[in-house]
C-alpha cells in the first residue's frame, strides 16, 4: 500500500536536496500509470473530468478500504505533482516537463474544478473536504475550506500556469486558474479553522 496524504510525499524531499533526482523521477512513472485509474476515480466521485488520487492506493492505484478522511483528502493527487515540478526547477529538463509533470500537474488539478464553488460573496470555497491527519477518522474533520486545499491551489495553480506558459500551450487552463487565484476565499482564522461543523451555506 501507499500513502499519498503526505508518507509518500515526504520521501521525495531528500533525493531533490541531495542531487539524486534521476531515482525521484520513478514517482512520474508510477502516477502515469495510474493516470487512467485515477482518471476514473475522479469522474465517478466527483462527476468532472481530472484525476484523483487515494491516499491509501493498492499497487495499481484502486483505493485500499481504510482511513477515509485521509483517503478521500483531494490534495493527495496536487501535492504529489509537486514534486514532478520540483524536479523540473531541479533540472529544467523541459521534455520531463512536457510528458510527463505538466499532463500529470494538469489533471489532477483538474478535480478542484468540480469541487470549488463560488459563494455569494463572489469567492471560491471548498464546501467540504477534510485535512490529512487531523482528528482521526472523525466526522468533525471535514469541513470547508480546509488549509491543506487551499495552499496547494494557490501554489500549484501557479505551477500549471507557468508550465504552461514554457511550454507554450496557448488553450489550457491557465486562464481559469488565474480567475480562481484572483478570487478565492481567504485562509480561515483559528477560531473559524475550529468550527469544522460550518455548512456551505453559512456564509
Amino acid at each position: 500500500q501507499y500513502g499519498f496524504n503526505l508518507n509518500e510525499q515526504i520521501d521525495t524531499w531528500p533525493t531533490l536536496t541531495s542531487n539524486h533526482v534521476d531515482e525521484v523521477k520513478s514517482l512520474a512513472e508510477l502516477l502515469w500509470r495510474w493516470l487512467p485509474v485515477n482518471q476514473e476515480l475522479c469522474k465517478k466521485f466527483y462527476g468532472v473530468d481530472g484525476a484523483m488520487l487515494i491516499h491509501g492506493s493498492d499497487f495499481d492505484g484502486y483505493e485500499v478500504p481504510g482511513w477515509y478522511c485521509a483517503n478521500l483528502w483531494a490534495g493527495c493527487g496536487p501535492w504529489a505533482c509537486w514534486t514532478l515540478w520540483q524536479i523540473y526547477l531541479y533540472t529544467m529538463d523541459e521534455e520531463f516537463l512536457r510528458l510527463r509533470a505538466y499532463p500529470l500537474m494538469r489533471e489532477h488539478m483538474r478535480q478542484y474544478f468540480g469541487i470549488l464553488e463560488k459563494w455569494d460573496d463572489g469567492k471560491y470555497h471548498i464546501p467540504r473536504n477534510p485535512s490529512p491527519e487531523w482528528l482521526n477518522n472523525d466526522a468533525a474533520a471535514w469541513g470547508r475550506d480546509d488549509a491543506g486545499n487551499h495552499g496547494i491551489i494557490r501554489g500549484m495553480a501557479k505551477a500549471v500556469i507557468e508550465a504552461e506558459k514554457i511550454l507554450g500551450i496557448e488553450n489550457g487552463d491557465s486562464a481559469r486558474w488565474r480567475e480562481i487565484l484572483e478570487n478565492i476565499a481567504p485562509y480561515r482564522h483559528r477560531k473559524q479553522a475550529t468550527q469544522m461543523k460550518t455548512t456551505p451555506n453559512a456564509h
